[in-house]
């Protein structure tokens, strides 16, 4: 299946992310997972009632930098949430590995 091939694809060694220093790998895959953390919010937003949408907003607002208590509260409120991060870093691997080897072509 499609998604499945991208979630099992190790994109630090496709990217050649491994062969970079450990501080920089490090500063690499925080980026990486701020992208795809944003891309999860966006789309799970879009399913909350307005209820749940302002309660989100002030989870958001008081509890920002944790993101264990803003998972906790869409695990909640979104069923198939394990499915939409599959589905994000399935997507963002994707991209990355059609650009890296777009350029290398």
């Amino acid at each position: 299946m499609y998604m499945d091939t991208y979630l099992k694809a190790n994109l630090i060694t496709k990217l050649g992310i491994d062969k970079l220093p450990p501080e920089r790998q490090a500063e690499l895959l925080l980026k990486i997972g701020e992208t795809i953390y944003k891309a999860v919010i966006t789309r799970v937003v879009e399913e909350l009632s307005d209820e749940d949408r302002t309660a989100f907003d002030h989870i958001l607002d008081e509890k920002k930098d944790e993101e264990d208590a803003v998972f906790t509260f869409l695990q909640l409120k979104i069923p198939h949430l394990d499915q939409i991060v599959d589905e994000e870093v399935a997507l963002f691997k994707k991209e990355s590995i059609d650009m890296i080897e777009a350029i290398s072509s």
